[in-house]
């Protein structure tokens, strides 16, 4: 992936079969300077950061 692809929320699938997963683009969630992604479990309600010294938290 090119740095211009850059920017999106990726899930990486847990797999036990050894090698790489194939990371899956959530565009859905916007292209940003994302820090890290959380999701609630109990709820489905998404927690994002921004990774910038002037960057926020998302919910």
């Amino acid at each position: 992936m090119n740095e211009k692809d850059h920017g999106w929320v990726f899930e990486v699938p847990a797999t036990a079969e050894p090698g790489l997963a194939q990371p899956l683009p959530y565009e859905e969630m916007g292209r940003f300077n994302h820090e890290a992604v959380a999701i609630d479990p109990g709820t489905g309600i998404v927690y994002l950061t921004e990774d910038r010294h002037d960057g926020l938290f998302y919910r």
